[in-house]
């Protein structure tokens, strides 16, 4: 029995009202893209959309912080209002973030259309001499990987390393004002599980990242060599030597990526410990405050609900500048690739002149 979602009258009309309603098509705008110049230059090109979205994301990552904290608060005093308050906050925030992810889809369309755009317009309109020398599998790799990875970067950065930079803020200013010692607990382990993740999933990341990208780019360099080879007759009698060179291949590049992981794995492992400790010392302060009167039993609850679901993202930082550490070094080979892959010096498309190439 077929189901209505799975006829194909009904995805057409289900697509044709969601492409009616955001206009994706007819509000994405294209740009142009000078690979001479750093890659960092794109994100200046849709500068305040990743302003409004990084701002979205701060007030939506203050607020849950504290979430925890104001229900504590409503409930020990018995404020009706309060919890008015907080699920009007939460309809507000969201109604923005929906706003703010609308806008980062534009964003996405664009920069990494953008990209796909300008380096296939590249390799189009370069000299043929220049292709004669280049592996065209590895060339289609870079420029999937360009954009896709520059999008991963900026969703990384917006979506994760911000909102768990500030939940963790919002959550230390809090021990603050109940106690100074524990906000200086709080900022001390923030302080050694960012440097110690960050730091060592960077080198992990920087020292292997060129190896993974030259074992992925051999995969591609084969996989398009064969499907090539393909439609000649002799391709029939290297078909057995063929898939073993490409199993070798695709062995060579998931291990490389094992590797990467793994090591990445080893130092979350410490840092998930150092974490642990955290809890157990912000939980003793606590109950030491409740013990002495200074807060009641539901603010003491509260607070250590607070930090454990306001901190506990602080262990993926790490794992993410690792991540935008390898999309960086992606997107920069990209970049670096064209612009020392060659040149154009005779017209090619249209508008094109003398002139203008040299």
């Amino acid at each position: 029995m077929i189901m209505f979602w799975q006829k194909k009258e009904f995805q057409e009309a289900y697509f044709d009202t969601l492409n009616n309603f955001f206009k994706f098509n007819k509000r994405t705008h294209f740009f142009e893209i000078d690979f001479s110049k750093p890659w960092w230059y794109t994100i200046l090109k849709r500068k305040f959309r990743y302003i409004f979205l990084v701002s979205s994301e701060v007030l939506q990552a203050t607020f849950e912080s504290l979430v925890p904290l104001g229900f504590g608060i409503a409930i020990s005093q018995q404020k009706m209002e309060y919890l008015t308050y907080i699920i009007f906050g939460y309809i507000g925030l969201e109604i923005i973030n929906r706003l703010a992810v609308y806008s980062n889809g534009l964003t996405i369309a664009e920069v990494q259309g953008s990209i796909a755009l300008e380096a296939q317009n590249f390799f189009l309109t370069v000299d043929p001499i220049f292709h004669s020398t280049k592996s065209s599998g590895a060339i289609v790799s870079k420029m999937q990987a360009g954009g896709r990875e520059f999008i991963m970067m900026m969703n990384m950065i917006c979506f994760q390393i911000i909102p768990t930079v500030i939940s963790y803020i919002t959550v230390t200013l809090t021990l603050i004002y109940f106690n100074g010692y524990l906000g200086l607990v709080s900022v001390t382990f923030f302080i050694l599980i960012t440097l110690l993740t960050s730091f060592f999933r960077y080198i992990n990341s920087n020292s292997l990242v060129k190896k993974w990208i030259g074992a992925r780019e051999k995969y591609a360099a084969i996989t398009t060599e064969n499907l090539i080879q393909n439609s000649h007759i002799r391709s029939t009698f290297a078909t057995i030597e063929t898939i073993q060179r490409t199993e070798k291949l695709v062995r060579n590049a998931y291990n490389t990526r094992n590797i990467m992981f793994m090591g990445g794995a080893m130092v979350t492992f410490f840092a998930r410990m150092l974490y642990i400790v955290s809890v157990f010392v912000i939980g003793y302060g606590i109950l030491d405050l409740v013990q002495k009167g200074v807060i009641n039993s539901v603010i003491g609850t509260t607070v250590i609900i607070t930090y454990m679901s306001g901190s506990r993202q602080i262990l993926r930082i790490g794992d993410t500048v690792g991540d935008v550490t390898e999309s960086m070094a992606n997107i920069a080979d990209l970049f670096q690739f064209i612009t020392n892959f060659g040149k154009q010096s005779f017209p090619v498309l249209s508008g094109d002149t003398i002139d203008q190439i040299q």
